[in-house]
């Protein structure tokens, strides 16, 4: 039974000519957005029409060539083809085949999906030969043509069970030697494992199933292992390392020496470790350029932190991507430290938190999420002020008494309002009230900038204080 993320997808929408996407296509932007949403989300082929795989294709018909919709793609039948492939190890046939079905739905022409297909064929025959080839092998006719007939009531007739029946019912010989002939033939017309039902290999496994000692089957897969390996060889030429496993994993399942088949999926990799190491330069300069550009949230999709994604999906422990990682980092607390400098601290907790996400240095992080909090606690202080009285002063100059007010037998007061500095100086000292007006004001600035206060500490640090105090002038009795 197939998961429910991989049930079948809506059928195929038919091709029509795509429209060419102008730069910044906002709908071809929705549409991957929304692939990748259901990608991540395991809605692989359903629902229809809000699937991974419909949305990559719908994006794909709005611009044929999108690299991002054209990976999308290549992850749909990655998945697909992972979980039909696992299910053919556990020898689950009917699972698989709906898998690759639906696989082909998404991408008809795609390689792998073929071969998968002709892979789920060939098990399904060569179960049908096993149990078939045990029974002749104890000259047990009957019972072989039993196990063929079964296998066509079940739906899987094919030119194995017609054949095999006429032969067996002429003593296989004659069976076997038109199955070697027609062996021959497919790999004349290099039709080694496919297609099903009519390619070297199932020739000669079923010729096996009527005579498994046969000295001519044995000759016929050494032949077929032979050009199995060549095959390899020559994908291997044209830097395929997929397409040579394939090849190698055929020549093992023919019996093809252990050490041949070792050698060839080593070269295999070794060409994976090439191919890697450009995708990961690549890669890497996609990300330098963006970061440059100061591109580094935002396009999401072409992006310094798209790319940093990539390579971290690539290969997290490459130093590439540590080099990606740090730089990406340095720069978001930049971001919010420049942020910081302007007073825009809306913006600079914005990158500060992009910062966490990615994962930044927690102690960097620390540190600059505090100076943040002692910065916009100071700024709104500096937007107030409170009453002198709630501050704790620790000199006092008492104002003057001016001599033409006193000559006068002038009374009055002064409001004052300052800035208690961080290290408890007075400044910005200003007179916000007077009466009499013109009077006692200078004599009131004059004392206040003269005066001191305890600092206020926030966080370990000093910060200003905006205060308000009334100076009295009044004449001694």
């Amino acid at each position: 039974t197939t998961p429910d993320r991989l049930r079948p997808a809506a059928s195929a929408v038919p091709a029509v000519p795509a429209p060419a996407p102008d730069a910044g296509d906002a709908v071809l932007e929705n549409l991957l957005a929304r692939a990748d949403h259901a990608l991540a989300a395991g809605q692989v082929v359903t629902p229809p029409g809000e699937s991974a795989a419909d949305l990559y294709r719908e994006a794909l018909r709005r611009s044929a060539r999108d690299p991002r919709a054209l990976n999308g793609v290549e992850q749909v039948i990655e998945r697909l083809m992972a979980e039909a492939e696992a299910l053919l190890e556990e020898h689950h046939l009917d699972g698989a085949q709906q898998l690759a079905e639906e696989a082909r739905a998404v991408s008809p022409q795609h390689p792998r999906v073929a071969f998968l297909i002709g892979q789920i064929g060939a098990q399904r025959e060569r179960t049908v030969l096993d149990k078939a080839q045990r029974a002749a092998a104890t000259g047990n006719v009957a019972g072989a043509l039993a196990v063929l007939d079964d296998a066509a009531r079940g739906g899987h007739r094919s030119m194995l069970v017609d054949s095999a029946r006429e032969q067996l019912t002429q003593q296989r010989l004659g069976g076997v030697a038109d199955f070697l002939k027609r062996a021959r033939e497919a790999l004349a017309d290099g039709k080694l494992v496919e297609p099903a039902q009519r390619n070297a290999r199932f020739y000669i496994e079923s010729a096996r199933a009527l005579a498994p000692q046969d000295p001519g089957v044995a000759q016929a897969t050494q032949a077929l292992i032979a050009r199995l390996n060549v095959e390899a060889g020559k994908a291997l030429t044209a830097g395929d390392p997929e397409r040579a496993d394939r090849w190698a994993a055929a020549a093992a399942d023919a019996g093809a020496a252990p050490a041949d088949v070792a050698a060839l999926h080593a070269e295999a990799q070794r060409l994976r470790g090439v191919s890697k190491a450009n995708s990961m330069a690549h890669l890497a300069q996609a990300f330098n350029e963006r970061l440059g550009a100061g591109r580094l949230i935002e396009p999401a999709g072409d992006s310094a932190q798209f790319y940093l994604a990539k390579l971290v999906q690539t290969d997290p422990e490459h130093n590439a991507t540590q080099l990606a990682r740090t730089a990406f980092d340095t720069r978001l607390l930049d971001e919010s430290r420049g942020a910081l400098r302007a007073q825009d601290y809306a913006l600079a907790r914005r990158w500060l938190a992009q910062a966490r996400t990615a994962g930044a240095e927690p102690a960097a992080v620390g540190e600059l999420d505090s100076a943040i909090g002692v910065a916009q606690e100071q700024a709104q202080r500096a937007a107030s002020y409170v009453s002198a009285s709630s501050l704790t002063r620790t000199r006092y100059v008492p104002p003057d008494f001016p001599l033409e007010a006193r000559k006068h037998g002038l009374e009055g007061w002064v409001d004052v309002q300052f800035l208690v500095n961080p290290d408890g100086s007075v400044g910005e000292v200003t007179v916000v009230g007077a009466q009499p007006v013109g009077v006692f004001e200078q004599a009131a600035l004059d004392a206040v900038r003269r005066w001191r206060y305890q600092p206020l500490m926030r966080a370990g640090q000093g910060i200003g204080q905006r205060a308000r105090v009334r100076l009295r002038f009044a004449m001694q009795r």
